[in-house]
């Protein structure tokens, strides 16, 4: 069988966060961090934070003295979360 071979190169959380965030995930987080403001918390704990699209809408909207802990257990998406924020209070 002939043709082109096509090579992945990208990781996983790179394609993810490309394509799939801003596809279907960019608007539920922006919808759950208005929903999440309106309740006026002191902190967050974000569970499955994946590449931090949820995380980077929070800590946009809520003011700077709310601290955010988000967790993942997918090492390579939290790894490039952590590379996207740039918030001291996100832990």
């Amino acid at each position: 069988m002939g043709g082109a071979q096509v090579d992945f190169t990208a990781s996983f959380a790179e394609v993810y966060d490309r394509y799939l965030v801003p596809m279907d995930f960019a608007p539920h987080a922006t919808r759950l961090s208005e929903r999440v403001s309106a309740i006026a918390p002191q902190s967050v704990l974000e569970t499955a934070a994946g590449t931090g699209v949820l995380t980077r809408e929070l800590a946009r909207i809520l003011p700077g003295d709310v601290g955010i802990t988000a967790t993942d257990l997918n090492e390579p998406m939290i790894a490039l979360a952590q590379s996207n924020l740039h918030s001291e209070r996100i832990r």
